[in-house]
């Protein structure tokens, strides 16, 4: 892939995402492919990578680049999480292994705690209750990428996302699949 051709492609997504809700409050958050343009500075341009204390050269570039600021939309850098109440939301790297089987429930026996992420290309969900009643219950999201690239042509990923409904510290998540057009 090319640089302009990926940054077209995320400003024609947040273009839509714009005109589809124009009233939500949007956030950017960074995952382990937006890494590339980091590891290229670092290795290329090591003495100007931080821009000022506390700013990378690469958080600079995209939110220029996207217009995140004109936009409104918030940039959450990478390994931070965004808090919801009681709900984590996560690209997924940061907390590496996953079950094979039912991503979500790996997150849940990683993290023991409400989260939803994005990293494996796959919807699905878990729920669990504990002793005192507390009720966890981690997601994963499908996708909006190619479903079989080529570093990883042999997979199960599918085509999804999800929304996020607020009310103080209450959430709900509709974690949608998307199947031969449709959005289920």
């Amino acid at each position: 892939r090319k640089w302009k051709d990926d940054i077209r492609d995320a400003n024609e997504f947040l273009d839509t995402t714009e005109r589809e809700f124009p009233n939500a409050q949007l956030f950017l958050k960074l995952g382990n492919h937006d890494n590339r343009l980091r590891r290229y500075l670092r290795r290329n341009a090591a003495e100007i990578f931080e821009v000022e204390e506390g700013t990378s050269l690469d958080n600079y570039l995209i939110e220029k680049l996207l217009r995140l600021k004109e936009r409104g939309v918030t940039l959450i850098p990478h390994d931070v999480p965004i808090v919801v109440g009681a709900l984590s939301i996560l690209h997924g790297h940061e907390i590496r292994s996953f079950s094979a089987v039912n991503p979500a429930r790996g997150m849940f026996l990683k993290t023991m705690e409400c989260v939803v992420s994005a990293h494996l290309h796959k919807t699905s969900s878990h729920t669990s209750v504990t002793l005192l009643g507390r009720n966890i219950t981690c997601w994963s999201l499908g996708c909006l990428c190619d479903l079989h690239p080529e570093y990883a042509r042999i997979n199960d990923w599918n085509w999804g996302s999800a929304g996020l409904t607020v009310d103080g510290d209450d959430f709900e998540i509709d974690n949608k699949r998307i199947l031969k057009d449709k959005v289920r």
